[in-house]
């Protein structure tokens, strides 16, 4: 009976680790309305780690991305990695222990065909 808990304890804190900026910095991700509709917005991520975890934290950004544009295609605009206090100052100082020194910037836009 132990033995289960633990690892459902461990596999509880690994799912939960699996996006900590989104978590943590929730005002750093914006989506863009226009009468109704979502045009575009940012989504972030960490960018830093072994490869396998940087591509799967990028493939849930894009997911995200995915899932604000549905039915519509969705375009990159801009990628860049920052500091988050250079895109809203409130994430400055203690809260780059929980962050990150920079975090991945990508703003996307929707295409309504209309």
């Amino acid at each position: 009976m132990k033995k289960i808990l633990s690892l459902i304890f461990i596999a509880a804190f690994i799912s939960g680790c699996a996006s900590t900026t989104k978590g943590i910095a929730p005002e750093l991700e914006i989506i863009l309305t226009k009468n109704g509709k979502n045009i575009g917005g940012t989504v972030v991520y960490n960018p830093y780690g072994i490869d396998q975890l940087t591509k799967m934290r990028r493939n849930k950004a894009i997911s995200r991305m995915r899932a604000v544009c549905h039915p519509v295609p969705f375009k990159i605009v801009k990628e860049e990695t920052l500091p988050p206090e250079e895109r809203k100052s409130k994430y400055g100082g203690n809260m780059k222990v929980l962050m990150g020194s920079k975090i991945r910037f990508i703003d996307f836009e929707c295409f309504y065909p209309y």
